[in-house]
């Protein structure tokens, strides 16, 4: 029986499971006389002091040990609830972490992108003004060629005219006219660096 003595196990079968019988045989029903006997040999039907002893000590060893069943499942219920809250704790804390690098790692995502973005619009200026700084380049050498294909043009008709006007006899205006296209060109090239 392990926890009951001999002493014991009667009265905590009786007062917790009524008895020690299912169903119990005609013969336990009926009263048993004592016939315990006294210091003076006289038979008495009262059970000895020692016997309601044991079974007060039977009733008080049943409640107490009642009392710590009932204690021990109420500790363990609070553990239980201690250890649920802990867990319930523990999840929350884990979402939270988890939460928390997500908006981490979309807070980088998103400096990356603005990066990116900041930086391929960077080279698009550059590469508009290299663009700009082509097409200025483009524009004076053609400015400056249409200069030069004009001084050309200008150069040919005074030659053209100092010819005629030599021919028709005057010499000093065909030196003026070299002298003066003369000028012409070596303006034109300062002016252009060719």
């Amino acid at each position: 029986m392990g926890v009951f003595t001999a002493g014991t196990i009667y009265a905590h079968m009786q007062t917790e499971h009524g008895g020690i019988y299912d169903v119990a045989p005609q013969w336990a029903n009926q009263p048993e006389p004592n016939n315990v006997h006294n210091v003076h040999g006289e038979i008495y039907d009262e059970p000895p002091q020692r016997v309601l002893e044991e079974r007060r000590n039977a009733q008080l060893l049943a409640a107490q040990q009642a009392e710590r069943e009932q204690q021990e499942r109420e500790r363990q219920r609070q553990a239980a609830l201690l250890q649920q809250r802990e867990i319930q704790r523990l999840r929350a804390l884990e979402q939270a972490q988890a939460e928390e690098a997500a908006n981490r790692q979309r807070q980088y995502a998103e400096a990356q992108r603005q990066r990116e973005e900041a930086r391929r619009q960077e080279e698009m200026r550059r590469r508009e003004g290299r663009q700009r700084e082509e097409w200025v380049r483009e524009a004076r050498a053609a400015r400056a060629r249409e200069l030069q294909r004009q001084q050309l043009e200008r150069q040919q008709r005074e030659q053209e005219e100092a010819r005629r006007a030599s021919e028709e006899g005057g010499g000093w205006g065909l030196a003026i006219v070299g002298v003066l296209a003369a000028i012409g060109v070596f303006a034109t090239r300062s002016l252009f660096g060719r």
